[in-house]
């Protein structure tokens, strides 16, 4: 297979599917290409906070395994926090999620192509060149969002070295109708107190519970990741569940060091580094970056021509800054003590700026200087 279109985009998760659909609503002609047949596993919580779900273009009901009503929140010495908030979320299961993505995006007019691995990219300066398992495909840009191992970007962006943090996760199936509690299927668990410098989840799905350890400096090896998961598995609320499928996989943090483009190739997603610091969430600033992309690829082609007003860095660095506070609070945060961060932990104050910035209603920086402010205060009582 080969082909000619206006915009080759590689990746089916939450960026690329959002960066075709997009382009494709605008009259382009879209070649998106995956390597695996979909759905396809994909290692990942599953979380959608309400930054993500506003960023979407159109309603994700049909793969929404749970609505969130509010968390639980656990830190050094057993303190438990309770939060509440109507519209706190919604759960998913990743590869549901991207193969409904990518279904809105074939059915907006994507040329879809599954099976198609990447194995060159060639770029003359006045169109991009994709070699793959299934043919070639020729654009006139390609947007990378082939996750966070991905191949363009070691094709095209050989020095480009992320800042890792890494996770492992499994899925705990329950038998019969479910826990005991109800209210812990709509109340996502995060425990403070399950590693250093991380924290562990309990995420509940339609039957079962997505369990994970998150870290913020990547480990030299998975063992102390897998004691960490072990250790924390044997919460009471997995009591009779059964895990499957367990995996570790790496996430990108962004620090800003990074640049997303190089002649007609742009980043985004988690091949662009973007996830955060402090949970190590990316799905938000994945769409979002989808749809910068989609808009900054539409201003750019005019006529067929390839004539942007600014870079694609220059673009999504709001976006890229923003993380790279994500960055600082994170390590301020899990440089914390853990008698101080308990006291930091069960304000009410920290309660109401975690669930603002999950709404997107408080950034990075602005937590970072509050948290900062308020450590004094903290420290004296």
């Amino acid at each position: 297979m080969t082909g000619r279109f206006d915009v080759v985009v590689v990746g089916c998760g939450p960026a690329g599917n959002l960066a075709a659909h997009g382009l494709a609503e605008r009259g382009l002609r879209v070649a998106q290409l995956e390597r695996e047949r979909l759905p396809r596993v994909k290692v990942c919580g599953g979380g959608l906070t309400p930054k993500a779900l506003a960023a979407l273009p159109y309603d994700v009901s049909p793969v929404v395994h749970r609505r969130i009503v509010g968390g639980r929140v656990r830190v050094a010495g057993g303190v438990r926090i309770e939060v509440e908030r109507a519209d706190a979320g919604a759960m998913v299961e990743r590869a549901e999620f991207d193969a409904f993505m990518a279904e809105r995006g074939r059915r907006a007019g994507v040329e879809l192509v599954v099976g198609a691995r990447v194995e060159s990219v060639e770029d003359d300066g006045l169109r991009v060149r994709v070699g793959t398992s299934a043919g070639e495909f020729e654009g006139a840009l390609l947007v990378a969002a082939d996750g966070a191992r991905s191949t363009v970007r070691a094709l095209r962006f050989p020095d480009w070295r992320p800042r890792w943090a890494f996770a492992i996760e499994g899925c705990w199936h329950w038998d019969g109708d479910g826990p005991d509690d109800a209210t812990l299927l709509s109340r996502p668990v995060f425990d403070f107190d399950a590693i250093g410098r991380g924290y562990g989840w309990i995420f509940p799905k339609r039957d079962h519970f997505n369990v994970g350890i998150y870290r913020l400096a990547r480990p030299r090896g998975e063992a102390g990741l897998r004691a960490a998961l072990d250790a924390f598995a044997r919460d009471a609320v997995l009591a009779g569940c059964a895990p499957r499928g367990l995996r570790g996989h790496p996430i990108p943090v962004a620090d800003g060091r990074q640049p997303r483009s190089v002649g007609r190739t742009i980043l985004v997603g988690d091949a662009a580094g973007l996830a955060e610091g402090v949970l190590g969430e990316g799905i938000a600033f994945a769409l979002a970056s989808g749809r910068m992309a989609a808009d900054w690829v539409a201003a750019s082609l005019v006529g067929g021509a390839f004539r942007p007003r600014r870079s694609w860095d220059e673009a999504i660095a709001p976006l890229v800054d923003e993380l790279r506070w994500s960055w600082r609070l994170a390590r301020l945060l899990y440089a914390v003590p853990p008698p101080l961060l308990r006291r930091v932990v069960a304000s009410a104050r920290a309660r109401e700026a975690m669930l603002a910035m999950l709404h997107g209603e408080l950034g990075y920086r602005a937590a970072f200087w509050k948290l900062l402010r308020a450590a004094p205060r903290v420290v004296l009582r």
